[in-house]
């Protein structure tokens, strides 16, 4: 059910933002631009989630962007000042509702307990649907989104831009920026940036730049 999707998403959000995530320090005026950029992206989708965009400040995890079951997307200031322009941003938001329309957060959440745990949180058992909550932000920043998801959520998010008037290309754009960021801050630390949590290769920026 959406709402138990939900309840498992806030659960998650709480625990970024107890342990990595401080309010954007973005201008007022900055993050309004990117809410009506996420509020173009999310107009229509009529499938009972209830998305929302939050810039956050996050220690550790460098231009990034999450996907939480549910409908929230966080999205890191770090992420807002290496993109070039605001299509590339648009780019990213699409690719993460896309991970949310496919429920992947919780199929990752459920990959990693099994079905003992989506049976007891679905009926009721709180402390399941806690530990599923810590289960998914452990995945996602140790683990990453399997290749298959990746192509899934990339997959939308050509679709959803063509829809908003945007061009595919500029996910590849944002892409290779983040891969030479990334290539800046892999020689040690324990920064987990945007490709440790979803992993590129140069054949997801060929399909962006190939597609129509």
């Amino acid at each position: 059910p959406v709402a138990w999707d939900a309840k498992l998403g806030e659960q998650t959000l709480d625990f970024f933002e107890g342990r990595l995530c401080r309010p954007s320090a973005l201008d007022a005026a900055r993050q309004q631009a990117l809410q009506r950029r996420f509020a173009k992206l999310t107009a229509g989708l009529a499938d009972g989630y209830a998305y929302r965009l939050l810039p956050r400040d996050c220690r550790g995890v460098g231009a990034n962007a999450f996907a939480l079951p549910g409908g929230a997307v966080v999205m890191t200031d770090a992420l807002v000042k290496l993109a070039q322009n605001d299509d590339q941003i648009s780019a990213v938001l699409a690719h993460e509702i896309g991970h949310v329309r496919h429920r992947h957060g919780l199929r990752m959440a459920l990959q990693a307990t099994g079905l003992a745990a989506l049976a007891a949180a679905l009926f009721g058992d709180a402390t399941s649907i806690t530990s599923l909550a810590t289960t998914l932000p452990v995945a996602l920043l140790q683990n990453g989104y399997s290749r298959e998801l990746e192509a899934e959520a990339d997959d939308y998010a050509f679709q959803r831009l063509r829809e908003v008037g945007l061009s595919p290309k500029a996910f590849a754009e944002i892409m290779l920026l983040l891969e030479k960021a990334h290539q800046k801050t892999s020689g040690g630390g324990e920064t987990k940036d945007y490709f440790s949590t979803h992993p590129a290769t140069a054949k997801r920026i060929q399909r962006a730049l190939a597609a129509p």
